[in-house]
C-alpha cells in the first residue's frame, strides 16, 4: 500500500515502515429504520459503505468531506473521539 505524503508530495511505501496501529478494511455501517416500507420489508440508511483506512504511528490522519458524508460515523465505528472545528 502507498500513502501520499502531502507535505512532500511523494508517495510513501508503508510496507517499509511501521505497521498500522489502527486499521479498518471495507467498513460498512447501516442504521436500521424503525418502520418498514409500504411493502412490509425493513430497510436501513447506508451511512458508510466500503471505507478502508489505516492509521500509522507518528502520522496524522484527517477525515475531510462534505456535510452528511459519514465522517462522524467512521470515527464512531473506530471508537475515536470526534473533534469539530
Amino acid at each position: 500500500m502507498e500513502i501520499l505524503d502531502q507535505s512532500a508530495g511523494t508517495a510513501i511505501n508503508t510496507s517499509e515502515q511501521a505497521q498500522p496501529i489502527l486499521e479498518a478494511e471495507h467498513l460498512r455501517k447501516i442504521f436500521p429504520l424503525r418502520q418498514a416500507n409500504p411493502l412490509g420489508t425493513k430497510q436501513g440508511v447506508h451511512a458508510v459503505d466500503d471505507a478502508s483506512l489505516a492509521l500509522y504511528p507518528g502520522r496524522v490522519m484527517a477525515l475531510v468531506g462534505e456535510s452528511g458524508r459519514g465522517k462522524t460515523t467512521v470515527s464512531s465505528c473506530w471508537g475515536l473521539p470526534v473533534f469539530a472545528w
